[in-house]
């Protein structure tokens, strides 16, 4: 193809690129570079504070060493999934969005991602993972107190590689918006005896796809929608709900394995159709909805179980109409408030 050829394509259609672009390269300058691709930055933060709102920094491979404090507006990118590493605690106390992508963000001590402030913030990362990796600080720390302030998460992992007090993610009293995971695993490596995710103030969290390692709390007015999801917790409850907030949180179509019992636990309401236990460890006490435990919804929902039936006070109060249940020798099914065996 001759070079007129070429030319006239290009001004037919034009490559498409962001409206601003910055660069930085482990053999960038901070002090003689401008942020171009021939002379980009050597650290993601110069060219942050470089960078105006409406900037995409494009951070070739490599792995920097850094805390960032993020602009409203400025974008990070990397080339591929897992090509840039970034260690140390990013700290997003703006006004404003943020969108990351394809970047693995760790911190060898202290919070990886410190979501913090009082204005609405919104945070959006696709195919990240936020990994903590000595045990002194959560993979993510919400703490922001906007109700419209957000998070939102997909196709990644929140991990926690010693999880000692350390969590995936810790949402804290006071906090307050929402938090959006869809095809993300969240997981402690050492262990699933201690707590995954920590759902304290009011946030609002909705978990579509993947994987929880590790256990559940929800406080204060939290809630929780978790959704087509396998939950392990290893000889502990999977959730423990001490949330006092009217709607309640709830579960379908999980997979539960852990030996604990209960399974679920706590105070306030939940409500689940068509979980599946892998495990033993299926009954037991609970203080869930006044004594009932968990509520099915009363959509046919299926439960296949080794060990014990739903508590008659649920059946009797009308809460396990239209369910399938099995004990390991006969299988019942509820029509009202009467359970009727079939086998």
């Amino acid at each position: 193809m001759k070079y007129k050829d070429i030319a006239l394509i290009e001004s037919i259609s034009p490559p498409i690129q962001p409206t601003k672009y910055l660069y930085t390269g482990k053999n960038g300058n901070d002090t003689s570079g401008n942020g171009s691709a021939g002379k980009p930055y050597l650290t993601i933060q110069a060219a942050i504070s470089a960078a105006s709102s409406g900037t995409t920094i494009f951070i070739f491979p490599g792995t920097y060493i850094e805390n960032l404090t993020m602009k409203a507006g400025v974008n990070l990118v990397a080339p591929s999934k897992y090509s840039v590493y970034v260690r140390g605690t990013i700290t997003m106390n703006i006004t404003g969005t943020v969108y990351v992508e394809k970047i693995v963000f760790q911190s060898s001590s202290g919070y990886v991602l410190d979501f913090d402030g009082t204005t609405v913030q919104n945070f959006q990362a696709l195919m990240c993972n936020f990994e903590s990796l000595s045990g002194g600080g959560d993979a993510i720390n919400y703490s922001n107190t906007n109700s419209n302030s957000k998070i939102s998460i997909t196709d990644g992992n929140v991990t926690v590689y010693i999880s000692t007090s350390a969590k995936a993610l810790n949402c804290v009293a006071g906090c307050a918006g929402s938090f959006i995971a869809a095809g993300v695993t969240f997981q402690l490596i050492d262990t699933s005896a201690n707590v995954c995710i920590y759902l304290g103030g009011a946030i609002v969290f909705t978990h579509t796809m993947d994987v929880i390692k590790g256990q559940v709390v929800t406080a204060d007015t939290s809630r929780a929608t978790i959704s087509m999801v396998s939950v392990e917790a290893n000889g502990i409850p999977v959730f423990v709900h001490n949330s006092v907030n009217a709607t309640p949180s709830v579960f379908s179509s999980i997979v539960i394995n852990t030996t604990s019992s209960p399974v679920i636990t706590g105070i306030g309401a939940i409500a689940y159709f068509a979980i599946g236990y892998a495990n033993t460890g299926t009954g037991g006490a609970s203080t869930l909805n006044g004594g009932l435990g968990p509520i099915p919804f009363d959509m046919g929902s299926i439960k296949l179980r080794s060990a014990s039936l739903l508590p008659a006070e649920t059946v009797a109060a009308g809460y396990a109409n239209g369910i399938f249940e099995f004990d390991g020798t006969h299988l019942y099914f509820t029509i009202g408030t009467t359970r009727n065996e079939i086998v």
